[in-house]
This record gives C-alpha cells, sequence and structure tokens, in this order.
C-alpha cells in the first residue's frame, strides 16, 4: 500500500449567516478540530469535519484553547478567515485490533453490560477514528 500524501493546509474566508453565524462546531481539542459542519451554512465546502484550525485571522491557535478560538472567530465581524488542515493520517494497521481492546470486549459482553459496551466501543471507535474498517473490526470481535 502506497504512504498517503500529507494534508496540506489551506485557508478559507466564511461569510457570517444572520441566522446560523459562521456555521460550524468547533471540538475542545488541541488543536481545535472542526466537529460539525451545517449543511447549506456558511462553512459548506469550505471546512471539513475533521479539519484542524491553524490560524483565525492570521492568528496562530494551533495550541490554543477552544474559548479562545471561539472568541477569535466571534469577533471577526462580518468574515473570518481560517487556516485548516485534515490531521495527518496514522500509521497503523486498519484490521487489528490489540490483544488488551479485544479482551476488553470480551470481558463486558460476558459480564452483560450493554452500556458499557456502547462506552467501550465509542472509546475504541474515537482512538482509531482514522479508520472506519475498525468499526467492522469491533463489530466481528463483539461476535467472535
Amino acid at each position: 500500500m502506497e504512504k498517503e500524501d500529507e494534508p496540506v493546509p489551506r485557508v478559507v474566508i466564511i461569510t457570517r449567516d444572520d441566522e446560523c453565524g459562521f456555521g460550524f462546531v468547533a471540538g475542545s481539542e488541541k488543536p481545535v478540530i472542526v466537529r460539525y459542519v451545517k449543511e447549506e451554512g456558511p462553512s459548506e465546502n469550505l471546512l471539513e469535519t475533521g479539519d484542524e484550525i491553524l490560524e483565525i485571522n492570521g492568528e496562530n491557535v494551533y495550541k490554543a484553547a477552544r474559548e479562545k478560538v471561539i472568541s477569535l472567530v466571534k469577533s471577526s465581524g462580518k468574515t473570518v478567515t481560517i487556516k485548516c488542515c485534515q490531521p495527518a493520517p496514522k500509521n497503523v494497521s486498519h484490521f487489528d485490533l490489540c490483544t488488551s481492546q479485544k479482551a476488553a470486549l470480551k470481558s463486558v459482553l460476558s459480564k452483560g453490560l450493554f452500556v458499557a459496551v456502547k462506552t467501550k466501543i465509542a472509546r475504541l471507535l474515537i482512538e482509531n477514528l482514522h479508520c472506519f474498517v475498525c468499526l467492522f473490526v469491533c463489530l466481528f470481535a463483539l461476535l467472535e
């Protein structure tokens, strides 16, 4: 399998909508990540879910707290300029769950703690979000 190209940062200019603002939701991670882009909103086709926000109006916010990023966006006026980038792909196998992850899933299932199963699966998916195939691996592990 060929190594994927590293993502390239891009600069987007978004115009504020009177009803839905700039039309995206930022997460609380560092760097701040775009969690949601409103369909048919001003950010659609400009920002993508998962984009890391690198700069707001030329100010580096790569290590800034969510509150700082939100403050800069809100104080932008009618337009905001955002430098963003999809995160670099992680170099891990798409098909391997480690032994401890499989054991945790089996342990939870054997105890019948279905709420815990959802929590464990959610944690596994978040840890392995880079790969949709992991969803299927988790499901097959549950069925073993």
